[in-house]
C-alpha cells in the first residue's frame, strides 16, 4: 500500500519498489535494468482516455488490469527471450516468474487468507450479538463518514478519517493505534471479492466498502490491536477507559511496574504495548466480540471528544442526522 488514498490503483515510485524488492534488477541483464521497469509501466499504463476516466485512472498510475499486463511483460523481461533453456513460451516464463521471484519477495501480508477471519471468528453468533447490539452506532457512524464525501459506500479517503479522528492511527504500532499501512490493508481485507469491482456496484466503482464490509473493517480492527480490559484498565492504576486513553493522548500511559513481567508474575499486561497476539499472524488469545465493545466504546469516547459533542447521547443524534442526509445519494 502506498502513501496515497487509492488501493486500487498504483504509481511508479510504488512499481519500481515492487519490482526492485522480488529482486527484477539487473544490471547485467539486457532487459531488466531500472529503466526497463519504467518502461514496463509506461507501457502498460492505460492510454484510452475517456474508458480511463470512467475507472479512475490516468497514465501515471496503474489499475488493476495494468498491474496484470505489466507482470506479464516482466516475465518475458526477465525469462523470456530463450535466457533459460526450460522457459519455452511466455505462459513459462509468468510461471517461472511468479514461482521463483514474484510470491518468494512479497511480505506476508499480501498472500493473507482473508476469509480466515471470517470463518474463525466474524461468522459466529457471539460475534453477531455484539455487533447487533451495537447497530445504531455502526450505521451512524457508516453513514456520518460516507454522507461527508457524498458516496455510496465508505471510500478509503472516509474509513482513514474515521481512525484518524478516534485517534487510532498512530506512527508506530501502539496498544490501541494502528500505522497508516494497518489502517489501509484492514480496510482492502474487508472487501469482498467482486469479479469487476468497478462495474459490480456503484459503490465497488468508487472503490468503496458496504456497511457490512464496513462492520467487518470494525471487526479486524478490534482483534488487531491491544484494547485494554477493565481488569488491565484497574491494575494499571487508571480509574476508568476515559482516563487511560486521557494518558495514551498524553503519551504518558505506562506499566504498572516497568520491571519485566517474569519477576512480577501479578503484574497486569503491558498497556503501552501490543499483546503479543496483537499482530496480523498471530492466533487471538482472547474473544472476539468483546474486543469489538471495546473498540466501539473507544471511538465513542473519542468521537465524542473530537465533535465536541455534551455527551453520547448528542453524539449520537449527530449520527442520526448523518443517516437521514445519506439517503439523498
Amino acid at each position: 500500500m502506498g502513501n496515497g488514498l487509492k488501493d486500487d490503483s498504483m504509481q511508479l515510485n510504488e512499481f519500481t519498489h515492487l519490482c526492485t524488492n522480488v529482486g527484477f534488477p539487473d544490471k547485467a541483464s539486457k532487459h531488466c535494468k531500472l529503466k526497463d521497469v519504467d518502461g514496463i509501466f509506461v507501457t502498460a499504463a492505460f492510454k484510452d482516455t475517456d474508458e480511463g476516466k470512467r475507472l479512475g485512472l490516468d497514465r501515471k498510475t496503474l489499475g488493476r488490469h495494468e498491474f496484470v499486463e505489466a507482470m506479464v511483460r516482466l516475465s518475458e523481461a526477465k525469462f523470456g527471450h530463450g535466457q533459460r533453456p526450460d522457459v519455452t513460451d511466455l505462459p513459462g516464463a509468468v510461471l517461472v516468474f511468479c514461482r521463483d521471484l514474484l510470491l518468494p519477495g512479497l511480505p506476508p501480508e499480501s498472500v493473507l487468507d482473508a476469509n480466515a477471519f471470517r470463518r474463525t471468528q466474524l461468522y459466529t453468533l457471539d460475534a453477531d450479538a455484539v455487533l447487533r447490539a451495537h447497530k445504531p452506532l455502526l450505521l451512524g457512524l457508516f453513514a456520518w463518514y460516507r454522507s461527508r464525501l457524498r458516496t455510496r459506500g465508505l471510500v478509503l479517503e472516509g474509513w482513514v478519517a474515521l481512525l484518524e479522528e478516534s485517534r487510532l492511527l498512530t506512527d508506530h504500532i501502539g496498544p490501541i493505534g494502528l500505522t497508516s499501512r494497518e489502517g489501509k490493508l484492514l480496510f482492502v481485507w474487508s472487501r469482498m471479492h467482486r469479479l469487476d469491482p468497478h462495474t459490480a456496484s456503484k459503490a465497488g466503482a468508487q472503490g468503496a466498502i458496504t456497511l457490512i464490509e464496513f462492520i467487518e473493517a470494525i471487526a479486524r480492527t478490534a482483534d488487531l490491536l491491544s484494547l485494554p480490559t477493565a481488569e488491565d484498565i484497574k491494575a494499571g492504576g487508571y480509574g476508568s477507559l476515559g482516563t487511560y486513553l486521557a494518558a495514551c493522548d498524553a503519551g504518558t500511559a505506562t506499566r504498572a511496574s516497568q520491571a519485566a513481567p517474569s519477576e512480577f508474575p501479578g503484574a497486569p499486561l503491558s498497556l503501552s504495548r501490543r499483546r503479543p497476539s496483537g499482530d496480523l499472524f498471530t492466533l487471538p488469545t482472547r474473544p472476539l466480540p468483546g474486543k469489538v465493545a471495546r473498540l466501539l466504546e473507544v471511538i465513542m469516547h473519542r468521537l465524542v471528544v473530537f465533535t465536541q459533542s455534551p455527551s453520547e447521547g448528542d453524539f449520537m443524534r449527530l449520527l442520526k442526522k448523518a443517516r437521514e442526509k445519506a439517503k439523498a445519494f
